[in-house]
């Protein structure tokens, strides 16, 4: 019998801990690998990255490679990014363990992570 309730609750932390909500999924490390404008093709510094913490805190490298930290905020399926003072909106438009597509205007960000998960 303690077999069976050490079993259940093994089991139940295990469902828990791997049930993250897009906000779990959001918080990794993501490397922009393509941009687009209008459907076109945009150059990507090599290092652009968004890495969104679990604390909401956001270090991104730019499109020109400067290094910058900020916040970030998520409501449905829009992703805010708070930095120096600006405010941006992004619609999540794909989002999975590896792949995190985000649309701003005329903008289509195409992110990678190839981090390891647990779950």
């Amino acid at each position: 019998m303690r077999i069976k309730i050490i079993m259940g609750t093994l089991l139940t932390m295990m469902v828990f801990s791997c049930s993250r909500g897009i906000e779990g999924k959001v918080t990794k490390n993501w490397k922009v690998v393509k941009m687009e404008r209008s459907t076109r093709p945009v150059d990507v510094h090599p290092n652009m990255a968004y890495i969104f913490k679990q604390n909401n805190r956001l270090h991104l490298t730019t499109q020109i490679g400067s290094k910058l930290q900020g916040t970030w905020s998520l409501k449905d399926s829009i992703l805010t990014i708070h930095v120096e003072g600006e405010r941006k909106e992004f619609a999540i438009q794909e989002l999975t363990d590896n792949k995190l597509t985000l649309v701003s205007g005329e903008f289509v960000f195409y992110l990678d992570n190839n981090e390891q998960d647990n779950c």
